[in-house]
């Protein structure tokens, strides 16, 4: 029989709760480090953020739950490892853990193809960098003419754009 383990914070737990009773489903409850890292109680996905500044911050809370499901894993007999981890693409340190504990994974991945060929096209050919004015800029590469100004730009040269180009590298390397 397959074992699925669902690794949920508190507030997420609640939420599935009701949609997993009947089902052979583990929920491991992460306590999200939202005080730990300056965000306000009950901020444990990024639906819950105030305001999208706090992403960075939300990250690296996220990044704390890994030691803590290691430990939990460690603890369990061989037998009851989960048979798979299923990860959102945001969590790249799932893969470190998978390759730990050999369990196979499957990252979910919340981006559309478009979106995704656009990142990559405008990433490969330094857009970002090379922008000059507030004007429009062509997406090389793409079948048709897609324009966009940095403006619309989810990641841009901010400071703290800097901390997400980082977490946007990771994602894709796991």
């Amino acid at each position: 029989m397959l074992c699925l383990m669902m690794c949920l914070t508190l507030c997420n737990c609640t939420a599935l709760r009701t949609a997993v009773q009947f089902q052979r489903i583990t929920l491991w409850k992460a306590l999200f480090p939202c005080q730990e890292v300056g965000l306000p109680d009950g901020c444990e996905n990024l639906d819950s953020l105030p305001s999208l500044d706090l992403t960075p911050k939300f990250f690296k809370a996220s990044n704390m739950v890994q030691k803590p499901l290691e430990k939990w894993l460690g603890e369990l007999e061989s037998e009851s490892l989960p048979d798979c981890i299923v990860s959102d693409v945001c969590f790249p340190w799932t893969s470190d853990v998978a390759l730990h504990f050999k369990i196979p994974r499957i990252v979910f991945q919340t981006f559309s193809c478009f979106t995704l060929a656009c990142s990559h096209s405008i990433d490969c050919h330094r857009i970002i960098e090379s922008i000059t004015s507030p004007k429009p800029f062509l997406v090389p590469e793409m079948p048709d003419k897609i324009e966009f100004t940095e403006a619309q730009l989810p990641i841009t040269r901010s400071a703290s754009s800097e901390y997400m180009r980082d977490c946007m590298k990771k994602f894709k390397e796991a």
